[in-house]
């Protein structure tokens, strides 16, 4: 497969060829034949090259050639005659009192069509379009992590106070951006170097010492998220919490104690979620709210989260006394969508399909009919299978081998 990248010319050797690696980094690299970087490129330089990616690795295929920028000035020349227009100015109308109750005094205000559409029911949502400007609380995301983690630089700042002057540079790039920003920051200065006629910079002892701090580096970051965490107590984002306890780059006494309580905080914010979600779930399926119970069920905000199995009957049970025949087509076609990515779907069974004279419902019925398997029947097709067990193995029944009698 061939693309385009930017290459660094390191060095020529001693065959006439070249060696290269992609500029910023320190992998991939190779060499690259002197026919193809000809006059192109010279050594230190940046350029555009194609390349072809194969199971043997990457390799140059050709080097684009570099765009001269024009020297001088660019600039248009108009010819004509030089005639003076006047500037054009605008002016806004004052509004009348009459403007604000409607166009051409209509004293009713917005127009009640508008109100009405708005009041009308909505067959893909199932429920009525809520007012302009309302927004409801129990359908709103999580926004715990709207608000950011407050992080202070405590352990980052002591960390810097610790190092020599010439290893403090290297520790704020790998803080700001970790390896590739200290091998970015090296190429800049490579460049800039040659550019003033400097002696060249080393770049490998800079890289060494660069992968000597970077954990010590990742631990006082991880112990400045960490204690703010801490600090934050119940408000701490659950983005954050999760990721500080998955990925802890020390395993000290004073880092287990912090993954400890990160761990309590952890438990009592999920669980918390987890019963709200449950209480919405109840809460929903109690009013009425078919599609949002749907919903909620479909998306557990924890992989601990479950429902209890009589919610999940009534569910289903609910559900399929909606979807029969006399229902509206709309409506039918929506709670299907809904019922077929829910855990009840293999629950759900239909009452009939109404009588759409566009067809879709049909189209429907046969689409999802391998989610909810009691649609296939009514529209002529055989039951599918239940799903295969985790691990590839299919669960087959096996009927007893009836005896057969020799005759007389």
């Amino acid at each position: 497969m061939a693309y385009r990248m930017d290459i660094e010319i390191t060095s020529l050797r001693p065959d006439g060829n070249f060696t290269w690696r992609v500029a910023g980094a320190r992998e991939p690299k190779g060499v690259v034949e002197a026919s193809i970087v000809k006059d192109l490129a010279k050594v230190g330089e940046v350029v555009k090259a194609e390349v072809d990616q194969g199971l043997d690795g990457v390799s140059i295929v050709a080097l684009v050639p570099r765009r001269d920028r024009q020297s001088g000035d660019m600039h248009l020349e108009i010819h004509g005659g030089r005639k003076t227009i006047a500037g054009v100015t605008t002016t806004l109308a004052k509004k009348d009192a009459k403007d604000k109750k409607g166009r051409r005094g209509d004293k009713r205000g917005p127009s009640d069509k508008s109100n009405e559409r708005s009041d009308k029911f909505d067959a893909r949502k199932g429920r009525s379009k809520r007012p302009t400007g309302e927004v409801s609380k129990e359908r709103r995301p999580n926004s715990s992590y709207q608000d950011r983690l407050k992080v202070a630089s405590i352990h980052r700042d002591a960390l810097l106070v610790s190092l020599s002057p010439q290893e403090q540079p290297i520790a704020e790039h790998l803080i700001e951006g970790g390896m590739p920003a200290v091998r970015t920051a090296i190429t800049n200065q490579i460049s800039e170097a040659k550019k003033l006629g400097q002696p060249p910079i080393l770049e490998a002892p800079l890289l060494a010492i660069a992968e000597r701090l970077l954990p010590s580096v990742r631990l006082a970051i991880w112990r400045d998220r960490a204690d703010a965490c801490k600090a934050a107590g119940a408000d701490a984002p659950l983005r954050d919490l999760r990721s500080l306890v998955s990925a802890v780059p020390s395993r000290g006494e004073d880092e287990k104690a912090l993954v400890k309580e990160l761990k309590g905080l952890l438990d009592v914010k999920v669980k918390k979620i987890v019963d709200s979600w449950r209480e919405s779930l109840t809460k929903s399926f109690e009013s009425g709210d078919l599609l949002q119970t749907l919903e909620l069920a479909s998306s557990p905000p924890d992989t601990s989260a479950s429902i209890d199995q009589e919610f999940l009957v009534r569910l289903s049970e609910s559900v399929s006394e909606k979807l029969h025949a006399d229902e509206n087509p709309e409506k039918w076609i929506t709670l299907v969508e809904s019922a077929a990515s829910s855990p009840v779907r293999r629950q759900v069974k239909p009452k009939g399909i109404p009588d759409d004279p566009t067809g879709e419902a049909q189209k429907i019925a046969k689409k999802y009919s391998g989610m909810i398997p009691a649609l296939a029947p009514m529209v002529g097709l055989r039951i599918p299978p239940p799903p295969r067990v985790p691990g590839g193995m299919v669960v087959v029944s096996r009927r007893p081998e009836k005896k057969v009698e020799p005759n007389p």
